[in-house]
């Protein structure tokens, strides 16, 4: 009966860190999300607003966009 009891206690405490890893991941992943779709209107404002300059740090040498 005592094993029986420490197995499901490991399984509790599995599903909670599984649960704490679950929500870790969507957290990041939201904030990428969140980052990916600010992103370009940042880029764009840069570009806009400071000239060809800054778009040319963007820009590796064959010319495509980094990002």
């Amino acid at each position: 009966m005592a094993e029986v009891g420490a197995n499901q206690r490991l399984n509790i405490n599995f599903m909670n860190v599984f649960i704490v890893i679950h929500s870790t991941i969507n957290a990041i992943h939201s904030v990428l999300m969140a980052l990916h779709a600010v992103f370009p209107l940042v880029r764009n404002a840069f570009r806009y607003g400071c000239g060809q300059r800054i778009s040319l740090l963007f820009m590796q040498e064959d010319g495509h966009e980094k990002f």
